[in-house]
């Protein structure tokens, strides 16, 4: 419909239209080992907070690949361990493994995307420059805010 009226595929159409509202994009930068390690730790606490025994309600439920939500990272390297295709190790391992991977494809995107605020965090590491980072975002945020449209 949006086709046959316009001669534009929606994608298109929204893509060349600008928003209705102005938007402010801040990024925060981060040494790729940090982020390895800190979402490490956070599949480590998924573990440690049930996911095994959630993706065996699940799968008890009736949820199976190939439905998407059951095959996103964590739930289908649980799975692949729940079904001896894989080790406990290993399974954790791999879903280790493929949330770098992903965390790899998500900042390469952001990085693409014009108008971001970058803010590098490895710069941050002592309180004084925290203060620093801080302060930068909250004036651009402060600046934002008082600009009209």
């Amino acid at each position: 419909e949006i086709f046959l009226s316009t001669g534009q595929s929606k994608v298109a159409l929204e893509g060349s239209t600008p928003p209705p509202y102005r938007i402010l994009q801040i990024g925060l930068d981060r040494p790729r080992e940090e982020l390895y390690a800190r979402t490490d730790a956070r599949i480590d606490a998924m573990v440690e907070a049930g996911l095994v025994a959630e993706t065996q309600g699940l799968l008890a439920a009736g949820y199976y690949p190939p439905l998407p939500a059951i095959t996103s990272l964590g739930y289908r390297e649980i799975i692949d361990f729940l079904e001896g295709r894989l080790s406990w190790e290993a399974a954790i391992e791999k879903f280790k493994t493929e949330t770098h991977r992903y965390v790899r494809h998500q900042y390469t995107w952001f990085r693409k995307m014009q108008g971001i605020h970058w803010f590098d965090l490895a710069t941050a590491s002592s309180t004084a420059n925290q203060v620093e980072v801080h302060n930068a975002i909250h004036r651009l945020v402060a600046d934002f805010l008082n600009q009209s449209s």
